[in-house]
């Protein structure tokens, strides 16, 4: 199953935020100049947080409570791989 979006985000490397729908769906991102685009998702069983999850251990950052990007800490990623194994 892939979690990829259905055609590449082209404006990822200015990426600011992104945030998905509660049924995980859609995604919406913008970038630093402040453009904005929404996303269809394709179809997958795994909820919105596993998503999450998986896509912080896969970048090594996370999205903070305002939105913005930053560095996940050491031992909040060991807590995510251990709890995947």
């Amino acid at each position: 199953m892939s979690l990829l979006p259905l055609e590449p985000i082209t404006h990822q490397p200015d990426l600011e935020q992104q945030e998905w729908s509660p049924d995980a769906r859609w995604r919406i991102t913008i970038t630093k100049s402040g453009a904005g685009r929404l996303w269809r998702e394709p179809a997958t069983d795994l909820s919105l947080d596993e998503m999450r999850a998986r896509t912080w251990l896969i970048t090594g950052h996370r999205m903070n409570a305002q939105g913005v990007e930053e560095p996940l800490p050491a031992a909040e990623m060991q807590q995510l791989q251990s709890q995947r194994h």
